[in-house]
């Protein structure tokens, strides 16, 4: 489930496609990492990005979260949430 203000922010529906498939940048940055360090770690993972200003533009500062949901002994899928400071 993506929110229509990710989808505004990212200028793309992302429903159906997993986190390789889709081009990493803001709030995606270093989403693949996260998500293996949460499922590995079977705990929760918080990342935030200051923002970087170069070549004419700035990226937005923004903050995500990742929970581990559980499954028959196992993750089984994970849920996250963005918040742009």
């Amino acid at each position: 489930m993506i929110g229509r203000g990710l989808i505004e922010r990212y200028n793309k529906d992302l429903a159906n496609e997993f986190t390789n498939e889709i081009e990493p940048h803001d709030p995606f940055d270093y989403i693949n990492s996260q998500c293996s360090v949460t499922a590995e770690n079977r705990t929760p993972t918080y990342y935030r990005h200051a923002g970087i200003a170069g070549r004419g533009n700035v990226k937005p500062r923004y903050a995500r979260i990742l929970l581990p949901l559980w499954g028959e002994g196992s993750v089984r899928m994970l849920f996250g949430a963005v918040a742009w400071n």
